[in-house]
């Protein structure tokens, strides 16, 4: 397994244990990094040409690059990913530099929309 993926699963795991411990916006920045760190790995393998240092981009390079991809194996999923992906980005925004307050119930949203995201990575992207 990649260091990307495992980092990507980590987070999965993060999320989960911040939710139960009620640190939620933690947990919401986890599950958005969750699905950065599998297109991270996505592009490493799979876009070889694709720059390998994102430390200094926006994420929206990576999001494109990852959603046309998509879009090449089935138009109406990267729809769904660009929406899923967003939504996760809003979030993850008002979670670390906003006052929003964030609940269990929010949380277990964007964990279950990063499930969606990485089920997709892993049904068309293989």
């Amino acid at each position: 397994m990649s260091e990307l993926l495992k980092k990507s699963q980590d987070n999965h795991t993060a999320s989960g244990i911040l939710i139960d411990n009620g640190l939620y916006s933690s947990s919401v920045h986890c599950s958005y990094y969750r699905c950065v760190q599998h297109m991270l790995h996505i592009s490493t393998t799979m876009l070889p040409q694709v720059r390998d240092d994102w430390s200094q981009g926006s994420h929206n390079d990576l999001i494109n690059k990852v959603r046309d991809l998509i879009k090449i194996k089935d138009p109406d999923a990267s729809l769904q990913f660009t929406n899923n992906i967003f939504r996760l980005r809003k979030m993850r925004v008002q979670a670390d530099y906003h006052t929003v307050l964030f609940d269990a119930q929010n949380c277990r949203e964007a964990l279950r929309t990063s499930d969606g995201v990485v089920k997709l990575f892993n049904a068309l992207l293989k």
